[in-house]
């Protein structure tokens, strides 16, 4: 089991635009990691009622389960 931290930021639209590893879970799987977060989408964050983009960290495990 490893885990680790990337940090993404959604745009306005609610896709990944950019993402970075900010803890390494595992050297051979840090690359899998950031092409699955690019596949990732998400309900854009809204201000005055309009969707922005914005910035969050994601903590994941990975698991030969």
């Amino acid at each position: 089991t490893f885990s680790g931290r990337v940090q993404i930021i959604v745009g306005a639209d609610g896709r990944v635009v950019d993402a970075e590893i900010v803890q390494a879970s595992f050297n051979m799987y840090d690359e899998e990691v950031l092409r699955a977060t690019r596949q990732w989408r998400y309900q854009p964050a809204t201000k005055r009622g309009y969707p922005v983009q914005y910035r969050r960290t994601v903590d994941y495990v990975l698991s030969g389960q």
